[in-house]
């Protein structure tokens, strides 16, 4: 071979590579995609029509509304010692707490929620 033409070989080859190596040139891969709508989160508009008064150093964990008749139950976490785990009808007039159950703290720490299941309340 010539020494002008592995010149001019190599002088191609060069510029393919400097062709294929810009980065405007290069293709992206073709990718199926679809369109997912994100959902429109509703405004609620709404009225206080009352307030009531509540013992605002109960720690609520469940409020519940059964037969016209407000049950709260609340706990009693470690950083606040002085308070009780019980579980009641409150007065709607006063917020007192009508105390019906009241777990005993070394074998239940924390009392949660409310909920009626078979009639019963857990």
């Amino acid at each position: 071979m010539t020494y002008y033409f592995k010149k001019t070989v190599s002088l191609f080859i060069l510029s393919l590579v400097i062709i294929s190596c810009d980065p405007e040139k290069k293709e992206e891969p073709k990718i199926n995609t679809v369109e997912i709508e994100k959902p429109v989160i509703p405004v609620l508009d709404y009225t206080v029509v009352a307030t009531l008064p509540h013992d605002t150093t109960a720690f609520t964990e469940g409020l519940l509304i059964h037969e016209n008749k407000l049950f709260e139950s609340t706990g009693s976490p470690d950083h606040l010692p002085n308070l009780r785990s019980v579980f009641g009808i409150v007065d709607w007039k006063t917020g007192k707490l009508d105390v019906k159950v009241e777990l005993d703290k070394k074998t239940y720490p924390f009392g949660e929620g409310i909920v009626i299941l078979k009639n019963k309340f857990d």
